[in-house]
């Protein structure tokens, strides 16, 4: 089986964040908040939000 964790941006809607892996872990929601993070010049205050869903 394959996970897929996805970050979208709420304003533009755009997915900025989608890693996959074998294991539903910590370290894939890690992987893609980085992911987002790199693809977004983020500044100072930004705020995540998670709705852990499924």
């Amino acid at each position: 089986m394959l996970y897929l964790a996805v970050i979208v941006n709420i304003f533009s809607r755009k997915v900025v964040g989608w890693p996959m892996d074998k294991s539903m872990k910590t370290g894939l929601v890690v992987a893609a908040l980085r992911m987002a993070l790199r693809s977004r010049k983020s500044k100072p205050g930004l705020i995540h939000h998670s709705d852990r869903g499924v």
